[in-house]
């Protein structure tokens, strides 16, 4: 099991756990940052697609406290785990030509990473995720009572059935659950609520047979506060902007209940940054619209490549 020893300020030494897929001489580096309480597996439409393409080289992780990583004693913060990543990518000797790829408090911590070290990276591609501050924390109060009361209750199920009924209530909107599509193994209807489903499933089960534990409570709370006290100023967001130009994209669902789209407007404008609005789109549009999402990474980090060459 791959487990790479990290140092943060504050929080000494942990093992992160990590996978690295595709060609090691791939010339496009892209690291994916996972949110609350989600492991690296759920990368999953995304590793796949990268890979395939033959010309990326991919890095998923656990975030402290999740999946195989090591839970970290005291309070823990986004910049924090942002040492974590960027402990992790000294040690695989990743320091430069880097695309980053974040989504919720994964792209929180994707802000984060950024600012510690700019040079090191050629595009940044937020989803689903905020800049933080009163704004942020004002436009998420405004998704309370349900998308509070869905979080709380996809953790603190009974059972593995009721996390994913819950967790995909809380994930995707009801409109597009109950939509059909395609089997594309049988060749038969069925819901977008039975694909999904389907596929978490599948992929829940791959990771009890590799020994992964669902997160502890104290975990997914320490990652909790880490969100609530996130925030990157409006001057750091200029700093970002100057730095990725035109290679900075936020994407964000119209019916996300956790994050709210106004909240991916506003990073936007900080970033001045290409802006992906999903219709129906939930707060996890990477598995919802992956074909999109995908298609439209590739393009910002071809963007940044771009503008590597033009230095």
């Amino acid at each position: 099991m791959p487990l790479s020893t990290v140092v943060s300020a504050g929080c000494g030494a942990h093992r992160i756990f990590y996978k690295l897929l595709g060609e090691e001489n791939a010339p496009h580096k892209l690291i994916f940052t996972m949110g609350l309480g989600g492991d690296h597996a759920q990368w999953q439409p995304q590793t796949e697609y990268f890979i395939a393409r033959g010309d990326c080289q991919v890095l998923v992780y656990d975030n402290r406290g999740v999946g195989f990583s090591d839970p970290v004693a005291g309070r823990w913060t986004t910049k924090n785990m942002a040492q974590d990543a960027l402990s992790l990518l000294d040690n695989l000797n990743w320091k430069h030509n880097v695309h980053i790829i974040g989504i919720s408090m994964g792209g929180m911590i994707s802000q984060e990473l950024a600012l510690l070290d700019l040079p090191r990276f050629r595009s940044i591609t937020l989803i689903s995720t905020i800049s933080g501050g009163v704004e942020s924390l004002g436009l998420f109060a405004s998704s309370l009572p349900n998308g509070i009361r869905k979080l709380a209750a996809t953790f603190t199920a009974n059972s593995p059935r009721a996390r994913l009924k819950n967790g995909l209530k809380l994930l995707y909107p009801r409109e597009f659950l109950n939509q059909t599509t395609v089997n594309e193994e049988t060749g038969e209807e069925e819901t977008y609520f039975s694909k999904l489903r389907k596929a978490l499933i599948e992929r829940g089960v791959r990771n009890k047979e590799a020994g992964m534990q669902p997160p502890a409570i104290s975990s997914l709370i320490k990652q909790a506060l880490a969100v609530a006290t996130h925030r990157v100023s409006n001057e750091n967001l200029k700093r970002m902007s100057r730095h990725f130009q035109d290679a900075a994209l936020v994407i964000t669902g119209d019916s996300d209940i956790l994050v709210h789209p106004q909240n991916s407007n506003t990073l936007r404008l900080g970033l001045r940054a290409k802006l992906l609005i999903l219709p129906l789109g939930g707060h996890g549009a990477n598995e919802q619209f992956p074909e999109k999402v995908n298609g439209k990474i590739y393009e910002n980090i071809l963007l940044g490549n771009q503008h590597v060459a033009r230095m």
